[in-house]
């Protein structure tokens, strides 16, 4: 279905066709992770993706990446690949300023949206001050804190001196050191990464076996075949980075580096290795190597874990906006 402008909607396969190629604010508004996700995870999330495209009075056009749930209570629209995605966002063309009325726009595009479909609105995880979460407050939407997230600053340079100058990681370092040779590849090619990722699968699948907060867990179904697909498309930045001790892994992260930023999205190591902390030692060489190549955040992303007030000083929160049917 398309509707007129100002306001079109594109659904299904239609939303894949109609992203936009580049200007993604995160990984998660990236055309190969949006993707990835539709084609992969969708009908198991129960979501009929869209894709909301408004216009400004000068004909600008803004976007917002959203999903249909049928629930007992009637419609919902959520952010589009909720809830995998730590941040929702609205977006422009790249390279572009914000478009003059870009949030009045998209207000009433959401509302109009929102007497299509018949549907409540319940937008979790949006990241605060977006134009997303001001255009929803505009059309009248009720807001409240989400997800904590916590973000390490790369610019910081004596906070990055200070974390990594830290005695216990200086100590364990060179203990692991003097087992052999150690190294940290990061993965960024579609060939390297369909070889390294079923070892990624494992690795975190053996580490969270049988714990009773693990979250999407990767056995074989949806979630590893996301997470390869998004990889094999180079749009949205995937980069496992893997601790190695003599080519033996210790500790991967999967994230994604878009834009001068990393976003850190899932973590694993090696449990034989834990008095050695392979995963502290995986991100301090992550650190050194980011900060290098001119990287200026390193995003830990969703929750307040202890590990991550190691390396962030400050928790912010993303922001849930909730409009009942009109």
């Amino acid at each position: 279905m398309t509707v007129a402008t100002p306001l079109r909607v594109s659904r299904g396969d239609a939303v894949v066709a109609q992203l936009p190629g580049a200007g993604a604010p995160t990984p998660f508004q990236s055309a190969g992770w949006c993707r990835a996700w539709i084609a992969e995870a969708a009908a198991a999330e129960g979501a009929a993706p869209l894709l909301l495209r408004a216009a400004t009075a000068a004909g600008r056009p803004v976007y917002a990446g959203l999903q249909v749930h049928s629930e007992p209570a009637g419609k919902v629209l959520r952010p589009l690949c909720w809830p995998w995605a730590d941040y929702h966002r609205a977006w422009w063309p790249e390279g572009e300023p914000e478009p003059e009325g870009a949030a009045a726009a998209l207000a009433a595009a959401l509302a109009e949206l929102q007497r299509i479909e018949g549907a409540a609105l319940d937008l979790q995880d949006v990241a605060e001050g977006d134009l997303l979460h001001r255009a929803a407050l505009l059309a009248g939407a009720r807001s409240s804190p989400a997800s904590p997230v916590v973000a390490f600053d790369l610019t910081d340079a004596e906070r990055v001196a200070a974390v990594l100058g830290r005695k216990e990681t200086v100590r364990k370092a060179r203990l692991l050191a003097r087992r052999g040779r150690v190294e940290l590849i990061h993965w960024r090619d579609p060939a390297d990464l369909r070889e390294r990722l079923p070892v990624f699968f494992a690795m975190h699948a053996a580490q969270w076996r049988d714990r009773p907060d693990v979250v999407a867990p990767f056995d074989g179904g949806p979630v590893d075949r996301t997470f390869a697909a998004a990889a094999q498309r180079g749009d949205c930045g995937v980069v496992l980075s893997e601790l190695r001790l003599e080519s033996v892994p210790l500790a991967m992260y999967y994230g994604f580096l878009h834009q001068d930023r990393y976003w850190a999205y899932r973590t694993a190591f090696d449990q034989e290795y834990r008095r050695l902390s392979p995963g502290y030692q995986l991100v301090a060489g992550m650190i050194r190597d980011f900060v290098a190549a001119g990287v200026t955040c390193f995003d830990l992303m969703r929750g307040d874990y202890p590990y991550k007030a190691d390396y962030a000083e400050g928790v912010s929160h993303n922001v849930r906006l909730e409009r009942a049917k009109p």
